[in-house]
């Protein structure tokens, strides 16, 4: 059984979104809710142990009151996925490695970050929206308690985990942050402490809300960073120049493609398939200027229920081996709009019949994913 634990300051939020989710699952639990609309503690940190330590399951989830399981055997699979695992350090829903680079698919506010995958993904720290560990009758503390504030206490608990030998993972479970608003009050001061009690061993930490110690300018700049910043000139200048593409990272992938959709009240995204099935998103930026509806489908190739045509085939399913350029070219007869994309220029290249694409496509531009992977983006 799975002990869901969340301490709330908003007991409508904590109605519409977290209750919401778990009044659909199919699947028993135990839920421990902590008030703090009166402000009854200071930090995440003790309010999550004080409520760790009133549970019996044998799996604790430690999550937000903004959070919304997508699907009614949640917690179903959650137990499925951990009772095959030999966890012993933290799981989620969505984390880091120590290459800044995103695991996991999260439905954040109004945007889908990450991209489907079936087994668990090993990352350095996860985001506190939603924490998992394996209860342990003889721990006190699943939290350090000197963390300060609401922030980084899963990142230290993270870090903890590796210098004690474990690994910590995310889970392919998609949750809905609603976060209605970004607090970022006392964070600063959370990284810090984390910083200064795993930094000299970690070497560098990755987090939801940047590098420790890049993002804060604590540590005195590498030696190498010119070199770096010339040799990122130098290939935005060979791609501008030489490599047909002309506008080469003047926007993120995710800007890129809110740009060419926005006059769009109706966009389908396929992806690869999975067990997920649809999950409805309202932009592919965080807070779009209006509410339109972006249908993410898992389902491959499978176009036998879209509603627009307008297309975005996700990168995900791009590369998927196969005869992907002749499914590209069926799809492009058929609909209005095919937007394709594809990560990584090698890959993008190995695809037969990839360069006569190309050339016949509309738009092609060179553009990065927010954590820094290179994208093709063609709008056929």
């Amino acid at each position: 059984m799975l002990s869901i634990i969340c301490v709330f300051n908003d007991a409508e939020v904590l109605k519409n979104r977290l209750l919401h989710g778990l009044a659909a699952q199919n699947t028993s639990h135990e839920l421990i809710t902590i008030d703090n609309v009166s402000g009854r503690f200071d930090s995440a940190a003790k309010a999550l142990n004080w409520g760790a330590a009133q549970s019996h399951g044998d799996w604790i989830v430690f999550l937000h009151q903004d959070i919304e399981l997508l699907s009614e055997d949640w917690i179903a699979r959650a137990e499925k996925l951990l009772a095959a695992s030999d966890l012993e350090g933290w799981a989620g829903v969505a984390g880091f490695t120590s290459e800044a680079k995103l695991r996991g698919i999260i439905l954040d506010r109004g945007m889908l970050l990450g991209s489907p995958f079936e087994k668990p993904r090993e990352v350095q720290t996860l985001d506190e929206c939603l924490l998992i560990h394996r209860r342990q009758p003889e721990r006190d503390r699943y939290f350090d308690e000197d963390v300060p504030g609401w922030h980084a206490y899963g990142v230290d608990a993270c870090c903890a985990a590796i210098r004690g030998g474990a690994t910590n993972y995310v889970l392919p479970l998609p949750v809905w942050h609603d976060s209605k608003s970004t607090n970022l009050q006392g964070l600063e001061d959370a990284h810090r402490y984390v910083w200064e009690k795993h930094g000299a061993a970690l070497g560098r930490i990755s987090t939801s809300c940047g590098d420790l110690p890049a993002c804060y300018g604590w540590a005195p700049a590498s030696r190498l960073e010119p070199i770096k910043r010339w040799w990122r000139r130098l290939q935005t200048s060979y791609y501008h120049r030489l490599g047909g593409y002309p506008q080469a990272f003047t926007l993120k992938a995710e800007e890129l493609l809110e740009s060419l959709t926005q006059s769009e009240d109706l966009v389908e995204c396929l992806h690869s398939p999975t067990w997920y099935g649809t999950i409805e998103a309202r932009g592919f930026v965080q807070h779009p200027n209006r509410n339109r509806r972006i249908f993410h489908r898992f389902v491959g190739w499978n176009t036998g229920e879209l509603q627009s045509d307008c297309v975005v085939v996700a990168a995900d399913l791009s590369e998927i081996p196969g005869n992907t350029i002749g499914r590209l070219r069926d799809l492009k007869q058929r609909v209005r709009r095919l937007i394709v994309c594809v990560d990584g220029l090698d890959h993008a290249a190995a695809m037969p019949g990839w360069r006569e694409f190309r050339q016949e496509a509309q738009m092609a531009e060179l553009t990065k994913h927010w954590d820094g992977t290179p994208s093709v983006i063609l709008e056929c």
